[in-house]
Parts: structure tokens; C-alpha cells; sequence
């Protein structure tokens, strides 16, 4: 048996940053973003952070969008250049 000792924090939704980065190397968030336009000056968020919340928090088991606040949030805040958005900006 092979054990690995590791300083960094390890949860057990891991495989979301894989699917995530096939995801943010690719052009799909540009693309996203080109044919949807920009929100209202006001938003924080755009078009593209929006559906890569609904896209991970699918992955990670949630099944309503009150799941990222409540039981995902923490774990979705690990993900490297992701700029989380809330459930109700994402409803």
C-alpha cells in the first residue's frame, strides 16, 4: 500500500478542477460570452461565470441552485480562476 502526504487542502469533489479546466483552457467561455454579449453594466458576473456555476454545480451532485450556498460553496471556492456566483444571480 502507497500512502501520499499532501499540505493541500483535499475535498471530495477533486475531479470537478479536471473537468473544469478541460473547460476553461478550451474557448467555450469566450464563445459563450461573444454570442450571448455583456449584462447590464451593473453585473458582476458574465454570461460565462453564470453557466460555469450551473456546470459545476451539476457535476458536484447539486440539484437546485440554492445547493451552492448551502452545501457546495466551499468547495466550489477552490476552484482555481472561478468566479463563483450566488444562487440568486444564478436563478
Amino acid at each position: 500500500m502507497k500512502v501520499t502526504y499532501s499540505s493541500s487542502k483535499i475535498n471530495s469533489f477533486g475531479g470537478i478542477n479536471f473537468a473544469d479546466n478541460l473547460i476553461f483552457n478550451s474557448r467555450t467561455l469566450e464563445i459563450i460570452d461573444q454570442h450571448l454579449g455583456n449584462r447590464d453594466i451593473r453585473a458582476k458576473f458574465k454570461y460565462s461565470d453564470l453557466k460555469r456555476t450551473y456546470f459545476a454545480m451539476t457535476l458536484c451532485g447539486g440539484e437546485c441552485a440554492e445547493d451552492i450556498a448551502e452545501h457546495l460553496k466551499e468547495e466550489l471556492h477552490q476552484i482555481k480562476h472561478f468566479n463563483l456566483c450566488s444562487a440568486d444571480t444564478l436563478l
